[in-house]
């Protein structure tokens, strides 16, 4: 399926392009093929999209998660409480999305389950040994990008987020 814009991507090859200008190591997005960029952007949407996030969807016939209602979140850094329009997608969303697209041209393991399984060949107890199935791999990479996730963590539903999980206050 081909990238199409708030269909199945938050984001474009050419907004990503953008984005990657000012980004240091990005040749596997550079060297890629304008499909593989929008197969890593659509990926990465679905993936972002896994998430569960603050407020409510826009539009109940909207194939994304993004735009939405209601949704908010207080920016510690700024000092006080972000409003997102039901028509907006948040900058930290797309910036997410790049991010996992480069982590997963990068990293092709990191789409499969051989990236990141937790399956071990043997584990003892006594004197802590495990064995790794994937012998061929010293470190599994994470289906996700750490750095993605740490950019939509503001925008992410909690239960302490405000939209619904119940701020407690005491009188």
């Amino acid at each position: 399926m081909a990238l199409t814009l708030n269909v199945n991507s938050y984001v474009t090859v050419a907004e990503a392009d953008t984005y990657f200008e000012t980004r240091l190591e990005t040749s596997a997005w550079d060297d890629a093929t304008t499909v593989e960029q929008e197969a890593s952007l659509v990926q990465s949407t679905s993936e972002m999209d896994n998430n569960t996030y603050i407020g409510y969807i826009a539009d109940e016939d909207q194939e994304l998660n993004w735009p939405r209602e209601d949704a908010y979140y207080f920016d510690k850094r700024k000092g006080l409480q972000v409003t997102f329009e039901n028509t907006e997608i948040p900058t930290m969303l797309k910036n997410a999305v790049y991010e996992q697209a480069l982590h997963l041209l990068t990293n092709p393991d990191a789409s499969s389950s051989a990236g990141s399984s937790g399956t071990y060949e043997n584990i003892s107890v006594g004197s802590i040994s495990l064995s790794d199935t994937t012998s061929t791999s010293s470190a599994k990479v994470p289906n996700q990008s750490r750095f993605a996730l740490k950019l939509i963590k503001p925008i992410l539903y909690s239960s302490n987020s405000g939209n619904g999980g119940g701020w407690w206050m005491r009188n």
